[in-house]
C-alpha cells in the first residue's frame, strides 16, 4: 500500500544517541543504552 521500508539501523542509532544525550544531561553519567526495535 505504498509503504517505504524502514531503516532499523538508523532508527536504533538515532534512539541510542538521543536517549544517551538526555540521560547524560540529567545524570552527568554515560549509561549504556541498548535499544530493542521490533518490526511487526
Amino acid at each position: 500500500v505504498g509503504m517505504n521500508p524502514i531503516n532499523f539501523d538508523f532508527v536504533k542509532s538515532n534512539i541510542t544517541d538521543n536517549i544517551s544525550r538526555f540521560l547524560f544531561q540529567k545524570t552527568a553519567k554515560h549509561p549504556i543504552v541498548i535499544p530493542v526495535v521490533l518490526g511487526v
